[in-house]
Parts: structure tokens; sequence; C-alpha cells
């Protein structure tokens, strides 16, 4: 049933309940009320009647035989007075002598006046007998009445007849009938224009609610997408009130269906870039794996390199002590030579002069080269290998600081790893510029002094052997080409000794570089292994970045359900 006939049937039991217990009080009431009036209505028209008819017929009412006279009029089958006052009173009236009628207004079916019949035992008694008013009910014709009775005296106070006046009670209850009858249709009217009321009122509630459970039905289908109307959220009523709070329960709730559809949108975006961005990281450090495990055997190769060039270095520094060696035995045979040379000075002045022409310029030539002379060509090989080598290590650990950074957390280890081997790669190319710098002055050093020395002995050769004959009879320019290469041994010497120190430092530092080498390999086998265990804890990421992004996209399904 719905709430507006709910309405209007309670409002309306409740209507007929009070309508019925009023009217059933009201009919008691009235009927007292109408009784008791009448009561007091005849009271008045026994005393308006018998004033009127003592006004009309003036004098004392006196018995003549069987007949009864007021003043001089006789009474007797005189209807006039009686039907005229019953008329106008609406009621009956009647004038007995003794206890029999002699005129009255009352008549039977057959409309015969009731002359010559008696009144009963107990009005007669009341009274006649004790000459006092009666009020009661009496039986009139078959017709129960309310009557009032009142005794006719003659001059001297003796009750010689009855004044009476009645109404039937059938006619009292017409009139009860007829006033409950009035209030039940009043009732009715009231009771229907309740209804109708209450139907209005219903209908009102019952559309606002209607309304409500239509809107709440869309919500129900996940349609957020209309708003409420403005008729019923003004209302001052509950209707008011819920759909106010409806309304705004609509409002929040669209907000918060927007809300979340804008971040299933931005997780779904984000799950998305993830998704590249870790297949990307996955691709990369896979290439990473390979790349250090290229770097790995290319620093054990550096390393077996910078062995076989320390096996070099070993060997030119016997090479140089050799030298050495040699200058030391050199520096003893100029001593000799400058012996005999003092005995040759004077022939040897001419040769002096040619051979110091040509060793001044061959001299500077060879010293300068001497001191240049403190690296070999292969070294500078080497050096510009493992220089290529760190440049790539370092471009290695740099890529590997950029992938480390875009792996997150998972990637901080191979972050301090690609920073160490960052550092390595930077001191390691530092050592092997010095090398190549050191090499590349070796390289210059001993090219010239090969080139000197070719020009020294083809002077020797050519000029000194063929003029030896000379130089035996110059003594003087002998001397002075003794001391001269009593000067070049020892300078040879000196430079020699240089040699030996800066082999030495070239060997320590292809140490270094081997240790760096090996330290590397090391290196670049943990970042091998870290990139194997990042390879597999990337795979996890993607399984699980598609499974986030599965449940997004059930998600999005689901809130695309409402329609705001």
């Amino acid at each position: 049933m719905k709430i507006k006939w709910k309405i209007v049937l309670v409002f309306a039991s409740l209507i007929v309940a009070a309508i019925t217990v009023i009217n059933v009080l009201y009919y008691f009431n009235i009927s007292r009320f109408i009784e008791n009036e009448h009561i007091n209505q005849l009271s008045g028209y026994s005393k308006t009647g018998y004033q009127l008819l003592d006004n009309k017929y003036p004098g004392d009412w006196k018995v003549e035989g069987e007949k009864l006279y007021k003043g001089d009029i006789l009474l007797n089958d005189n209807y006039e007075f009686v039907d005229g006052f019953a008329k106008d009173a609406n009621i009956q009236v009647t004038i007995f002598l003794g206890d029999t009628r002699i005129t009255t207004s009352i008549k039977d079916a057959q409309a015969k006046r009731l002359v010559g019949t008696q009144a009963s035992d107990i009005v007669v008694n009341k009274v006649l007998t004790h000459n006092e008013d009666y009020l009661g009910k009496a039986s009139i014709v078959g017709r129960e009445a309310l009557t009032y009775y009142v005794p006719i005296q003659n001059s001297d106070g003796t009750a010689i007849g009855m004044w009476f006046v009645g109404i039937y009670l059938d006619d009292i209850g017409a009139q009860i009938i007829k006033v409950v009858t009035t209030s039940i249709i009043v009732s009715a009217v009231i009771l229907m224009a309740g209804c109708l009321i209450t139907y209005i009122i219903g209908n009102t509630i019952g559309i606002g609610f209607n309304k409500i459970r239509t809107d709440l039905e869309d919500f129900e289908n996940g349609k957020f997408n209309h708003s409420f109307n403005i008729k019923y959220m003004n209302r001052k009523d509950e209707i008011g009130a819920i759909s106010k709070s409806y309304s705004n329960m609509q409002t929040h709730i669209k907000s918060i269906i927007l809300s979340i559809k804008e971040e299933i949108l931005k997780i779904e975006r984000s799950s998305e870039e993830s998704l590249l961005s870790v297949n990307e990281v996955y691709n990369n450090i896979e290439n990473i794996s390979v790349t250090t495990e290229e770097l790995s055997a290319g620093m054990e190769e550096t390393a077996a390199s910078t062995q076989e060039m320390n096996a070099s270095i070993h060997n030119m520094e016997s090479e140089v002590d050799e030298v050495a060696r040699k200058a030391e035995q050199g520096e003893n045979i100029v001593k000799e030579i400058k012996k005999r040379a003092e005995q040759l000075q004077q022939e040897a002045q001419e040769s002096h002069k040619n051979t110091m022409d040509i060793f001044e310029s061959t001299s500077e030539n060879l010293r300068n080269s001497i001191k240049k002379s403190s690296a070999i060509e292969e070294i500078k090989a080497l050096s510009q290998s493992i220089l290529h080598i760190t440049n790539q290590t370092n471009m290695l650990a740099l890529n590997a600081s950029i992938e480390s950074a875009r792996a997150g957390e998972a990637g901080k280890g191979f972050a301090v790893v690609a920073h160490e081997i960052g550092n390595l790669a930077v001191n390691s190319k530092e050592a092997a510029t010095q090398i190549e710098n050191i090499t590349t002055e070796v390289s210059e050093a001993v090219k010239a002094l090969v080139k000197d020395a070719a020009t020294l002995l083809d002077y020797v050769e050519h000029t000194v052997i063929e003029d030896y004959g000379v130089l035996v009879h110059t003594g003087e320019q002998y001397y002075t080409d003794a001391n001269t290469v009593n000067e070049m041994v020892t300078e040879i010497k000196r430079i020699s000794d240089q040699l030996q120190t800066s082999i030495h430092y070239v060997k320590q530092a292809i140490q270094e570089v081997a240790a760096a080498s090996n330290q590397g390999a090391e290196g670049a086998s943990v970042i091998s292994e870290k990139s194997t265990s990042i390879v597999t804890q990337t795979e996890e990421v993607v399984k699980q970045t598609q499974a986030n992004k599965e449940s997004v996209d059930v998600l999005n399904e689901m809130v695309q359900f409402f329609q705001i």
C-alpha cells in the first residue's frame, strides 16, 4: 500500500472513530437536551396557552352538568382555540372536564378526534385528586408522548378539569434524528473533507517520497548525473530535509567517485609508465650485465698486458744497468786515453777543433734526447690501451649510475658499486695519462738518441778513425777529445741513473695499474652478479606492475558503473 493511502486510511480511521464517539455522545446528550428542552417548552406552552385561553375567554371556569364553561363560552366540542394553538406551537392540546376530553386536537388514524376518552388513573390522581401539575410520559392513541397536565380550577379552587399540552415522543425522536442526521452529514462532510485534505497532504508527501524513491533507484543503478528538484529541497518538512540530505550525499558521492576516477587514471598512467620504465630498466640491466662481463674480460686482459709490460720494464731496467756498467768502464778507458792524449796534445789541436764543432752540435742533441729517454714506445702503446679501457670503464660506470638511479631502492647497492668503478676508472685514467706522457717523452728521447748516436758513430767512423793518425800527432786535440768523451760518458752514466729512476716509477705505476685492473675485474664480476640479481628482481617488479595494472582496469570498470 502506498504511503498516501496509508496516511488517508489512518487519518480517516481516526476521524471516523472521533466522529463516532462524538456522535454517540452527541446523540445521548442531544436527546436529553431536546427532551429537557421540550419539557421546558411544554411548561412554557402550557402556561402560555392557558393564559391565551384565559384572555380569549375571560371569566371563571364552571361546570354545568356535563358541560364546561369559561365565562360564558362553552368549551365542549370547541376546537377553534385548541387547533389554533396546537398548530402554532406544533403540539397537541386537550381540555378535560374531570377526566374526560371535551375538546382536543388529537386525532386517531381515521382523523377522528379523541373526544370522550379518559385520562390515565395516575394523571387523574395527581392532577384532579391532589390538584397538582403532572409531567410525564403517556400513551396517546398507541403513541408515546411527553405530556404536561395542569388542573383547571373553579372560583373556589376546586379542580374541575385539566389543561393538557403534549408532544409525541416520535416527533421528539424525529427532531433528535434530524439533528443527529445533520450532525452525521456534517461529520461525513468533515470526514470527506478531511480525507480529501489528507489525500492531498498524503499525495504531496507521497509524491515527495516517490521522487526520493525514484532518485534512490537511480542511485542504485549508478546514476548520479541528475539533480534533486529544488521545490522539494526548499520544503521545510522532513521531505525537504531528506531531499537536502540526499542531495548532499549525492554531491559527496559524486566528488568521491570523481576523485576515484582521477586517481584511477593517475594510477593507470603511472602503471603504464612504470611498466615501460621497468621494461627499459630490465633491458638496460641486461645490457649492463653483458657490458660488465665484457668489462671484466677487458680488465683481465689489461692485467695480463700490465704483467707483460712489467716484464718488459724489468728487461729494460737490466739493459739500463748494463749501459751504466759500460759507461763506468768507458770512463776508465777514457782516463787512459786522456793520459795518452796528453802526449799528443799538440798534434791533436787541429783535430780537436773539428771534433769539438761536431761534438758540440751532436752532444747537445744527444743530451736532450737522453733526458727524454725515460720510457719506451711499447709502454706508450700499452698506456694508450689502458687509457682507452679506463674511458670505457668510466662511461660504463656513468651509465650504471644512471640506471641505478632509475631503479630506485633496488639500485642503491648497484649505485655504490658503479661509483667505486667510476673512481677506479678516474684513477686508472690519471695513471694511464701519466704513463702515456712519460712514454711519449721516452719514445721521443729514444728516437733522438738513436739519431744522435748514429750521427756520432758516423762521425767517429768517417772522421775520427780517418783522422786517427792525425790525432796521434796532435795530442792536444786528442787530449781535448778524451775530455769530451769523458764528459759524454759521465753524462751517459748520469742519464742512465735518471732512466733507472724513471723506469722504477714506471714499473711502480704499471704495478698499480695491474692492481687496479685486478680490482676492476673483481668489481666488474660483482657488478655482473648484482646485475643478474637486479634482472631477477626487475622481472618480479614487471609482474607486480602488470598485476597492478590489471587491478586498476578492474577498479576502473567497476567505477564506470556510476554515471556522474
